[in-house]
């Protein structure tokens, strides 16, 4: 006989004949749900009919005449887990055909143990025995006997009225999906190189870690006293699904296909085409918006911030005028000597005090000279005040939607390799040439603070995972960046659908998604207490600083001091112009040697006759 006419089928419900159904009893109706499959074993010599009520206490009634079935087990464990209960019955040790790891992933079994009499015995006796889905141990629940029937003594099952599971440990194996990003962490086993020892999930923010790492998997052993065992797909040797997916997620999902785990972590995003493979996937009844931030930009003053404050013309009239005037001035300066000329211009040139004596300026040269202070002041105060309004009043507004990312050349970036793959299959155009020019930076501290304050950079990811980042680059910009300082997009690339995947059948499944639906309800889970805490950790961080008396405790109405990190820009230009002064100082040196030598008479040699000639009329 082979173990499939024992084993229910995937569609049955549960009721596993041995022997012929009365013909007058009539197809069974008990409350369960969907169509009934009976399973028939063809070597058994007597009735039996047993009755298996789905999520409630077992009840097994059971008519048995003659010796019963002989079952064995089949050759190798079941792919995955089997949606209904099986019975065995016969001449064999129940307590060593339970324990077989070909009933591994049976949900619950039961085992009635007959002895070893003749089948004519006037009474005949035997055992009934036990195994649920997460009991390595068979417990006997009863026993029977052909003149007073069966008597249940032990009527527990795998789970409890609270929803709790009966087991001892068992182990619940978990594929470790790599997200490509250094904030989930998995600490190989010095024991065995396939499992992880310990899982970690870096974040800032409390309620993150809550819902993606204690209520996900930390908490399950307590709710249901399993063992939990982690395992690495990529010490597997197992066949990738196919799929709009990363490699890492295609080994995760092929090694829960194949029987080598129980389900998938961290991955919580569904998408149509699992729901054809061999697993079980269910949602947590919620869709996530998929959308983008970018950061105002901190003071900063750069060379090129400072040369855009005037127009090109603007530049083109100043440089024509300050040569126009260094002609003028060399002009009227030409009786004074070459040092103090080019002093006095310099001094001029740069806008300060320059001495208007009779003897040094003539009053015709007067009117040129108040025109040009009259305009170094205006330029000066123009200058000034747009240097103020760009330290102070932001210069454009922050992208809200998809088209204002592309039509202000931004850039997305993200810290998971996934977003790219997922973007560049959208529906949507605009997305998809975003996700050509997107970059994956790493999850460290200098990088991602660096790419995040970039100019023309918008984060992009799931809406928990982006204040989740946003209270990692608070931390790291030492308080400089605040809260405030963050612009959500308020169109979103597109909303997926939250869940997990579980191996098939697997029998947590239903009380998972019970438990789920529960903390949604009570808002444990929603992006407000994110919300909440980030903003609570900005404050927190801008207290530190206030404290501590630096720059970043100056927020809001308040403008921000400059800072030397922030004065890039004047401090380079300032270094430019100081080395433009010295070559000038160096060449007007040479210039003034050079001048001094072509000037210089030659002096009269020795025994010259340095006497003035005699007029020739003179002599005689």
């Amino acid at each position: 006989m082979q173990a499939e006419d024992l084993l229910p089928s995937e569609e049955g419900m549960g009721l596993t004949l041995c022997g012929d159904l009365f013909p007058e009893a009539g197809p069974p109706h008990w409350p369960l749900d969907g169509p009934l499959t009976v399973r028939t074993c063809r070597s058994c010599q007597g009735p039996f009919r047993a009755e298996l009520l789905r999520d409630q206490p077992m009840v097994p009634r059971a008519l048995l005449q003659g010796a019963g079935c002989q079952y064995w087990p089949g050759a190798r464990p079941l792919p995955h887990w089997s949606p209904r209960p099986a019975v065995l019955l016969g001449r064999l040790d129940c307590r060593a055909v339970l324990l077989r790891p070909e009933l591994d992933r049976l949900p619950d079994a039961l085992c009635l143990q007959l002895d070893g009499l003749s089948p004519g015995t006037a009474e005949r006796s035997g055992r009934l025995f036990r195994r649920t889905f997460a009991l390595r141990a068979v417990r006997e629940i009863g026993a029977w006997n052909s003149s007073g029937g069966l008597h249940v003594t032990d009527r527990r099952t795998g789970v409890q009225p609270n929803g709790r599971i009966i087991a001892d440990g068992s182990p619940l194996r978990i594929a470790y999906e790599h997200q490509g990003s250094r904030r989930y962490r998995c600490e190989k086993s010095p024991h065995d190189n396939r499992t992880c020892s310990n899982v970690s999930l870096h974040t800032r923010l409390p309620a993150f870690s809550a819902t993606q790492l204690e209520l996900n998997i930390l908490q399950i052993p307590s709710f249901y006293n399993l063992t939990l065992e982690i395992v690495d797909p990529r010490e597997f040797t197992v066949q990738p699904v196919r799929g709009r997916m990363t490699p890492q997620r295609a080994r995760a999902i092929g090694l829960m296909v194949a029987g080598g785990a129980d389900r998938v972590w961290p991955s919580g995003v569904l998408q149509p085409w699992m729901y054809r493979l061999p697993i079980s996937a269910y949602d947590a009844g919620s869709m996530i918006p998929y959308s983008f931030m970018t950061v105002r930009q901190p003071p900063q003053l750069r060379v090129d911030s400072l040369f855009r404050l005037f127009s090109p013309g603007t530049w083109a009239a100043i440089g024509v005028s300050t040569l126009l005037v260094a002609v003028l001035l060399s002009r009227m300066l030409n009786r004074s000597s070459v040092a103090e000329s080019t002093t006095t211009a310099l001094a001029m040139l740069l806008g300060q005090s320059l001495p208007l004596g009779r003897g040094r300026l003539p009053a015709r040269h007067r009117p040129l000279v108040a025109v040009w202070v009259a305009m170094s002041l205006i330029l000066t105060t123009a200058f000034l005040s747009d240097l103020i309004k760009a330290l102070t009043v932001p210069r454009s507004q922050p992208p809200e939607t998809v088209s204002d990312l592309v039509q202000r050349n931004y850039r997305l970036f993200s810290d998971f390799p996934s977003m790219q793959r997922l973007y560049s299959h959208s529906a949507r155009p605009l997305v998809r040439q975003l996700a050509r020019d997107m970059s994956v930076v790493r999850y460290d501290r200098k990088e991602l603070l660096h790419t995040m304050l970039r100019e023309r950079s918008a984060y992009s990811t799931a809406l928990p995972a982006m204040l989740e980042t946003m209270a990692e680059v608070m931390i790291r910009s030492q308080g400089s960046v605040q809260f405030e300082d963050f612009a959500f997009g308020r169109e979103a690339f597109g909303h997926m659908l939250v869940g997990r995947l579980w191996s098939k059948h697997h029998p947590l499944l239903a009380y998972r998604i019970t438990t789920v639906r529960r903390l949604h309800a009570s808002g444990l889970l929603s992006t407000e207490r994110f919300e909440q805490q980030a903003q609570h950790l900005g404050r927190r961080l801008k207290a530190l600083a206030c404290a501590r008396r630096q720059a970043s405790c100056y927020t809001g109405a308040v403008v921000r001091p400059l800072t030397v990190a922030n004065l890039h820009g004047p401090l380079l230009l300032y270094g430019v112009g100081a080395g433009l002064a010295l070559l000038v100082l160096l060449l007007e040196m040479l210039l003034e040697r050079v001048l001094k030598r072509r000037h210089r008479q030659p002096e009269p040699t020795e025994g010259a006759d340095i006497s003035s000639p005699q007029p020739s009329g003179s002599a005689e």
